[in-house]
């Protein structure tokens, strides 16, 4: 689930979070988490989206350098989600 924190939006802010989540939930790929709500509890923005285990990329980057191949696969993967 992601929660802003308390007065870290403004409600422009808020209101585009909301409608980028919503957006998202209805997307349906393999190699995209998927989002399943998105609303307001409380007067604060959230979504809850499923949890995924493993090392984020930037985890992966602190690492060094990828390997070549490794890097294009990455990149193959994404470039077909979006």
């Amino acid at each position: 689930m992601k929660i802003p924190r308390k007065g870290q939006l403004t409600p422009a802010e808020a209101e585009h979070f909301l409608r980028e989540a919503r957006t998202t939930a209805q997307l349906k790929h393999p190699n995209i988490v998927p989002v399943y709500e998105a609303g307001d509890f409380d007067g604060r923005p959230f979504f809850s989206m499923q949890l995924i285990e493993g090392q984020t990329l930037a985890e992966r980057v602190q690492l060094g350098p990828l390997p070549q191949r490794e890097a294009a696969s990455m990149v193959a993967a994404i470039a077909r989600a979006i």
